[in-house]
């Protein structure tokens, strides 16, 4: 009886939601997989048990500066994202929500090709090897060259500073 009330009181996270849950075992969300940590939190890979979608959240622990600094850096971040048209090599943000100290972004779509370092550091440790594999792995990196710049463009012309720009802040889908 209890598993049957506890799928009663499950949230439908909608596109745009910002909400404020005192459970996160209200939310429908089941980990799926690590993608990367930062500074100032960590990104897994979860599924939307409703509706079979999967995000990337990017979650923000509030633990070295106040809860109330951190929400407004989330809802700036996430006001940025959202005023933006819509482009191929920009995240969208889906939902937000915050359950005490713990603020989180749902993102899509889910950046699970790793990140630009990884594979600079994978091409490094290739050396001048020519075989298919490598010459795969190189050109990934060329045409990913080519996204960024489109990317940045993007931003540039819509007025957005990226302030942190580096490789292990480029992702790959």
């Amino acid at each position: 009886m209890a598993h049957a009330q506890h799928q009663l009181t499950q949230l439908q996270i909608k596109e745009g939601d910002d909400l404020e849950v005192e459970d996160v075992a209200v939310l429908p969300l089941e980990f799926v997989s690590n993608l990367g940590v930062g500074a100032s939190g960590f990104v897994e890979e979860v599924k939307d048990t409703i509706t079979s979608k999967t995000y990337a959240r990017k979650s923000f622990k509030a633990l070295t500066f106040n809860v109330h600094k951190a929400k407004e850096m989330l809802h700036h971040e996430v006001k940025i994202i959202r005023q933006l048209p819509r482009h191929r090599h920009v995240i969208r943000v889906f939902a937000t929500y915050i359950s005490g100290r713990q603020l989180a972004a749902l993102l899509h779509p889910v950046a699970d090709e790793g990140n630009l370092a990884e594979l600079l550091s994978v091409i490094r440790d290739l050396g001048q090897s020519d075989n298919a594999y490598h010459r795969k792995e190189r050109d990934i990196v060329w045409r990913g060259f080519g996204c960024l710049a489109k990317c940045l463009d993007f931003l540039h012309q819509n007025r957005v500073r990226h302030r942190d720009i580096k490789p292990s802040n480029i992702l790959g889908h």
